[in-house]
This record gives C-alpha cells, sequence and structure tokens, in this order.
C-alpha cells in the first residue's frame, strides 16, 4: 500500500502549519488552535484505524498456464464463499481471487486443490498441476 502514508503525511503538514500559524499570532486565538489540534488528532487516528481495517483483506493470486484449446469456468472456495474464476484457452496469465485468506480450493473434475497466493498452476487434459511458490515440491492432481 505505497498511497496510505499520504494522507498521514498531509495531516501531519497540515498541524504544522496550523501550530506554526497560532505562534505566529502569537496565540490570540488558543481556544481556536487547541479545537483545530483535537480535529487533526481524532482524524489521524481514524485514518490509522481505517488503514489497519484494509490491512486485514487479502486475497489469493496465482499464475497459470492452459495448455487445452478450450477456456474453462472453474469453482473456488474461499472462506467458506464459492466463486467462479474463468480460465481463457491456451493462455497465460495471472489471476486474482479476492476473499480474506492467503489460501483457497480450486474445484475440478480430477479432485481438489489447495493453492496458496503467488503458486503456479498448469492446465493440461482438464487436470491441473499446481507449483508451490516457495517449495521445490510438486504435485499433480
Amino acid at each position: 500500500m505505497p498511497s496510505a502514508p499520504l494522507p498521514l503525511t498531509s495531516c501531519l503538514i497540515l498541524m504544522s502549519v496550523i501550530v506554526v500559524s497560532g505562534i505566529l499570532l502569537n496565540l490570540r486565538h488558543t481556544s481556536l488552535l487547541t479545537s483545530l489540534i483535537e480535529s487533526m488528532k481524532k482524524l489521524i487516528l481514524s485514518a490509522i484505524l481505517s488503514l489497519g481495517a484494509f490491512a486485514g483483506y487479502s486475497s489469493v493470486t496465482v499464475h497459470y498456464e492452459n495448455q487445452d484449446r478450450l477456456g474453462y469456468v472453474m469453482k473456488v472456495k474461499i472462506d467458506g464463499a464459492i466463486k467462479e474464476i474463468k480460465i481463457e484457452n491456451g493462455k497465460a496469465a495471472s489471476l486474482t481471487i479476492q476473499g480474506g485468506n492467503s489460501a483457497c480450493v480450486i474445484v475440478t473434475g480430477c479432485g481438489d486443490i489447495e493453492v496458496n497466493n503467488g503458486d503456479r498452476i498448469v492446465i493440461h487434459d482438464k487436470c491441473v498441476s499446481v507449483y508451490k511458490s516457495l517449495q521445490w515440491d510438486y504435485r499433480h492432481w
């Protein structure tokens, strides 16, 4: 999330400008300055809390290579929900399955397979082979 620190940074800059303006005005309007600082603190706190809420939501991204001449629509189980993914014919691409987990189960005619984020799958003769991203093992289903 490279864009996340931008709102926090701009809030801190704005708060610094308000404080410096208050000092330059010889603190004549301290009640206004205090209320503005309190508002900025609340804004910064809400920004931090909202960033934490988005950090808990993840997805599974896999790279696939379809060696068949046919495209497929497969069912995927992620977080108890069933979703569908479209695998296009004779193509290699990446797909992202939205959910709150970094692993999912793809339901195929050759059996159910578990796929983790970053894995590579190859479809050949309607069956799926999984290449694990951080392991050397190879499984064919």
